[in-house]
């Protein structure tokens, strides 16, 4: 079930009953909890926790503060404009209302949403060319207009929801999940879990840590690989078709391409190949594209081929590569549980390993 906590501001009816449709109509997957005092609604979002801030309406400085204690606990947001981005509402009071809230809060609200829930195609125009956040979702409102039915409606409003729950299913691992990948990846790229260093962790044991596992893997290319470390552990996979659980991904994403698809397969020796795949590497860190499916292909270069590791050596620091090299046998490392036997440079902890380890980390953050 997901918990939503709709904030609306005061003394608006249409919005009021808005929320309410939603509320009598969601039905079981949702547990809805309706409030339009700022005060309280922080102090739910202190006391509780909630999957979704769904907030209501824009230009209202009551909603800033809400939505920093929101993203402070992990909360996710969803916007509904309410139809507040259209051009003449826009127009209106620009420079002594829309610009000034804009500055101080607005801008950051859209920005830091998962989804805006907009109206119609002139807020999508209006919104697109502002460039805040490409995340919208367009839902007439069923209480407006006759085109769309209040059950068509709120089935659109779920399917957001799921969207956004879906979205940087990283962000929801714990510890033993994280550990899990780990060990998934290490036996999907081996075929053997006799390379484990530790007893396997045990397989999820909710949905819901399946949904993260299997849309991870999928988002992030690697599903082949943790499919076949589930078979090799015994591990039995419920029925899941990730395909069906679309998410939403940052509005930068770009979706990886494999390191043997940009060098291509032809070399002489394997330093060759490892100096191509550096330069390749070299470029998705400059470019902030450096994903998941990079490192997993990496590793299971490393475990598969040997090299002339004093040879590569020299010639990564001829090209200047050595220590971007070292760096990415660290986040390699964290990352997939790469051990330094298998590894041509030695890895390097230091400020910009962790950042690039960030950049990994951060792929599909919203």
């Amino acid at each position: 079930m997901i918990r939503i906590l709709h904030f609306y501001p005061q003394n608006n009816s249409v919005i009021s009953d808005y929320v309410t449709m939603l509320n009598e109509n969601m039905g079981l997957e949702c547990s809805n909890e309706i409030l339009s005092e700022q005060g309280l609604a922080q102090q739910r979002l202190q006391s509780s926790h909630y999957d979704i801030l769904h907030l209501h309406g824009c230009w209202y400085a009551s909603s800033y503060p809400i939505v920093r204690q929101a993203i402070k606990n992990g909360t996710r947001i969803v916007l509904s404009s309410h139809g507040q981005f259209s051009p003449w509402i826009m127009s209106d009071k620009y420079w002594t209302e829309k610009l000034p809230k804009r500055l101080l809060y607005q801008k950051r609200i859209i920005q830091k949403s998962y989804a805006l829930i907009i109206q119609g195609k002139m807020e999508e125009d209006c919104l697109k060319k502002l460039g805040w956040n490409q995340r919208l979702v367009i839902i007439r409102n069923p209480l407006i207009t006759r085109t769309i039915s209040k059950k068509e409606a709120v089935s659109q409003v779920f399917q957001t929801y799921s969207k956004v729950m879906n979205s940087n299913p990283l962000e929801f691992m714990d510890s033993d999940m994280r550990s899990l990948l780990r060990q998934l990846i290490i036996v999907g790229v081996t075929g053997d879990k006799r390379w484990l260093t530790e007893k396997p962790m045990p397989q999820p044991d909710t949905l819901e840590k399946w949904r993260y596992l299997l849309c991870f893997a999928h988002y992030e290319h690697i599903d082949k690989v943790i499919l076949r470390g589930l078979n090799v552990l015994g591990y039995e996979v419920p029925e899941m078709d990730v395909n069906q659980m679309p998410c939403f991904f940052p509005d930068q994403y770009v979706s990886p391409v494999s390191i043997a698809d940009n060098i291509g397969f032809s070399f002489v020796t394997q330093v060759d190949r490892l100096l191509a795949t550096f330069r390749y590497l070299r470029k998705l860190e400059n470019n902030k594209q450096l994903a998941f499916s990079h490192l997993v292909e990496l590793d299971k270069e490393l475990r598969e081929h040997e090299c002339d590791e004093d040879l590569l050596s020299e010639k990564l620091k001829d090209l200047h590569l050595y220590k971007l090299a070292c760096r990415i046998m660290y986040v390699t490392q964290q990352s997939t549980g790469l051990t330094e036997g298998f590894m041509p440079v030695p890895p390097l902890c230091d400020r910009a390993s962790q950042h690039l380890y960030q950049q990994v980390e951060n792929h599909l953050k919203i």
